[in-house]
């Protein structure tokens, strides 16, 4: 039940997407709890050319705190430093219409998904 997500704490949450991700085919690792450097979550799916890397942040908030610019600023940031593939910004509640535009505008679309409560769901029911 998707709904149970907002019974979960930050922690819980990342350990849920985790698994998620592991179950969709994922080759997963989760970071330390502190100091994590704007990642909760490194993905890897392997390809013939080599891993294809993603960072996860998970943002466990309630349906009424979507997510903003800067967050989405912070992770493109940290996937453009790091030189990884991508990132996904996994939220259980949804992006604000600015987050959205920033991205379309920007042509961060090839290289930043936004997963989410109904993305989340969805990847929740593929893999079970």
């Amino acid at each position: 039940n998707p709904e149970e997500f907002y019974r979960l704490d930050g922690k819980q949450f990342e350990i849920v997407m985790e698994e998620i991700y592991r179950k969709l085919g994922y080759k997963v690792e989760r970071t330390q709890v502190s100091r994590d450097g704007g990642k909760d979550i490194i993905i890897r799916k392997p390809e013939i050319l080599g891993d294809f890397i993603y960072y996860v942040e998970c943002k466990r908030h309630s349906i009424k705190r979507p997510i903003g610019v800067g967050i989405l600023r912070n992770l493109i940031t940290v996937v453009n430093t790091d030189r990884v593939n991508g990132g996904i910004l996994a939220t259980t509640s949804y992006f604000t219409r600015d987050a959205k535009k920033y991205i379309d505008e920007n042509k961060y679309g090839y290289q930043i998904q936004m997963h989410d409560f109904d993305t989340i769901r969805s990847l929740l029911n593929k893999a079970i």
